[in-house]
């Protein structure tokens, strides 16, 4: 399990680098209004692959990872499913082919994006199939391939080639890429006749993660559509790359998250419930280690941070200090989230997505016409607050779990302390290289947080694993 999560760190660490990398490479030589029409491709990119699965491919997840007997059968009905909203989704968007030409603003976008969705369904089978096996370690390599080789295809073929449609047919690579991987890795599985028992277990599931889902597509678009809509292309990419700056921050919690997921499953499956509450308990503070700091350090250095891309991209400085407020709820909510799903409270989960998703709606509707992208920003926030907050009124409710304070006030502190420390450094001594500054601000945080024993003892744990770890591979 261990191997499983440093590899998964290892790859999403990975990725956000060569994201920040892409980003920067199209930032500073193509423009907002080049990072505009790509943002807008990948977001409707993302709406055909949610109308392929709708929540199908999570309950098939859920389902294995209980090591049922009926899992040759989940996964036929799964396949069988999957293979009739695959052809209704590209039917949609050939009807609409028209329409989403003309939004998107590129000529025959409309059948890149036909051909995206198909090979990436078929991967994401694999991916999920994988994922339920507990095969961190491929699955970890799989999300790699998937986000890391289309960046790296763009930024070389872009070299000769300046045309936008190269970033729509480095994903359809991406793509490939990682499905023949998957291939390669998947242990073998069983198909069975399906049967209606295997249909309603899947269903059970699948009504409420379908919306949950939708939570998930609107929390992650609304805003880059109400501003491609209501605002401008060069709006959508300064917004997005602010987005893309601050979900950085959630690495670690999408780490422990996805690789936790099926154990959480198998914990409430065999009534473990003491093994789940005792892990929330020890480790939920990691799932608030950066996104606190990176709060505090947004407040001096967004407006700096932006520019490093390109001077257009200041514009968005609130942007990002904002969303730096919504990764810190976003971090514990998404937590929430999955364990009410693994306790087969997806009812709950369903619940919240709801209340919140049409919040977000509803305030992007407003804020985006009256505030411009800052009201995008600020309904995201505002949409993962109200999701956290129900989501803990429920996990309470039924699990009896209420996060320690323990758990997050010595990272508040330390985090104060890094702040008047960046105050100091940039307006009290002048420094003002963003580097060195927020290099020092870090260094500052850091010391203060090995001050508390359960921060200390807890980073002493993991320098002594990997020691004994190097000596046992030497």
């Amino acid at each position: 399990m261990g191997k499983g999560v440093l590899h998964l760190f290892g790859s999403n660490v990975s990725i956000k680098i060569v994201a920040i990398l892409f980003s920067f490479y199209i930032a500073k030589y193509y423009g907002a209004h080049f990072l505009g029409i790509y943002t807008l491709f990948f977001s409707i990119y993302g709406i055909g692959q949610f109308t392929c699965k709708l929540g199908l491919f999570y309950a098939m997840e859920k389902r294995i990872s209980e090591i049922r007997k009926d899992e040759g059968q989940i996964i036929t009905v799964t396949i069988l499913i999957n293979a009739g909203l695959l052809i209704i989704s590209l039917l949609t968007t050939f009807i609409f082919r028209s329409f989403l030409n003309s939004y998107i603003g590129v000529e025959n976008a409309a059948y890149y994006l036909m051909l995206c969705i198909v090979i990436a369904n078929f991967g994401n089978l694999l991916s999920i199939l994988i994922k339920a096996q507990k095969n961190i370690v491929a699955y970890s390599r799989i999300m790699f391939i998937k986000e890391v080789v289309p960046r790296v295809f763009s930024m070389i073929v872009l070299i000769w080639i300046g045309d936008i449609r190269v970033l729509f047919t480095a994903i359809i690579v991406g793509e490939t890429v990682a499905s023949i991987y998957s291939l390669i890795a998947l242990k073998k599985v069983k198909l069975e006749r399906p049967s209606k028992h295997a249909f309603g277990q899947l269903y059970s599931l699948t009504k409420y993660n379908a919306v949950m889902e939708v939570r998930t597509l609107t929390f992650s678009w609304i805003d880059v559509w109400m501003i491609g809509f209501f605002l401008t292309k060069e709006l959508v990419g300064i917004y997005q790359l602010a987005w893309q700056i601050a979900s950085g921050i959630l690495i670690v919690n999408k780490t422990l998250a996805t690789a936790y997921f099926p154990y959480f499953s198998e914990w409430a499956a065999n009534n473990k419930l003491g093994q789940l509450k005792n892990y929330l308990n020890k480790k939920v503070y990691m799932y608030l280690l950066f996104p606190i700091p990176v709060f505090f350090g947004s407040l001096i250095y967004s407006e700096d941070i932006m520019r490093l891309f390109n001077s257009t991209f200041a514009e968005g400085k609130w942007v990002l200090a904002i969303l730096a407020v919504c990764a810190i709820f976003r971090s514990i909510q998404e937590l929430y989230s999955k364990v009410l799903v693994a306790m087969d409270h997806a009812r709950l989960s369903f619940i919240a997505s709801t209340y919140s998703g049409i919040a977000n709606i509803v305030f992007n509707l407003a804020l985006v016409p009256l505030v411009g992208i800052e009201g995008a920003a600020i309904s995201t926030s505002l949409c993962a607050i109200i999701d956290f907050m129900i989501c803990r009124h429920y996990l309470k409710k039924v699990f009896n779990y209420t996060m320690p304070k323990i758990q997050y006030l010595p990272n508040i502190a330390a985090s104060f302390i890094m702040l008047v420390m960046l105050v100091l450094l940039k307006f009290g001594l002048d420094i003002s290289n963003i580097f060195v500054g927020l290099s020092l601000g870090v260094a500052f945080w850091f010391m203060s947080l090995l001050f508390n024993r359960t921060y200390r003892n807890e980073l002493l744990s993991v320098a002594t694993v990997r020691k004994l770890r190097q000596k046992m591979n030497g």
